[in-house]
């Protein structure tokens, strides 16, 4: 059992640094899938076992350090979530295209949805945060370093800016600006 929960840790900041292979699609069918979405779904069925070979009971007065956390359920934040996934997926078996629906229906709210609830569950400790932002800070490195090749060969955007391997600048910057700003915190801490 520990070495499932190690195994679901390392799956939670695989699936942080590899953000970025959003970009990265395949069918498998006639199902649109992407890298990222695959890694969580991996993740949320890790999950799932662990949760059924999990502590014996879980309950309020033994509530083990993996067990299923109801706080979420609590929130001032369920509803709302609820009540958009409900529309969302309303509006997807409504839709005059159900193939292009369906998968923006899972890649952009199923699969964010269900790492919410693994990481809800899941992540404990200040340490599991930090390696959290250690993996996005190292997935921002290795987008930068990137997109520093496509600048070395010279290969820019239309208007002369920086993309990398995404459709726009604005798309690299709305990546990297977040996490330098998270990389610095970590810095300040580590000093």
């Amino acid at each position: 059992m520990k070495m499932l929960q190690k195994i679901i840790n390392f799956t939670i900041y695989l699936v942080v640094f590899c953000l970025p292979l959003y970009l990265v699609s395949f069918k498998i069918g006639w199902v649109p899938f992407n890298i990222l979405e695959v890694l969580i779904y991996v993740l949320f069925v890790l999950w799932v076992i662990n949760l059924k070979v999990g502590p014996e009971k879980c309950n309020l007065a033994t509530q083990g350090h993996y067990c299923f956390r109801s706080d979420l359920f609590f929130s001032d934040l369920f509803w709302p979530v609820l009540l958009i996934f409900f529309g969302v997926t309303i509006s997807t078996w409504f839709s005059n295209d159900l193939e292009v629906s369906a998968g923006i229906w899972k890649g952009w709210f199923l699969a964010p949805l269900l790492f919410l609830v693994v990481i809800n569950s899941h992540i404990r400790t200040k340490e599991q945060i930090n390696r959290i932002l250690i993996s996005l800070t190292f997935s921002g490195v290795g987008v930068a370093l990137i997109a520093l090749f496509y600048w070395f060969a010279n290969n820019l955007a239309y208007d002369g800016r920086l993309q990398g391997f995404y459709l726009s600048a604005n798309y690299l910057a709305m990546y990297l600006s977040p996490i330098l700003v998270l990389s610095l915190y970590l810095y300040s801490f580590i000093k």
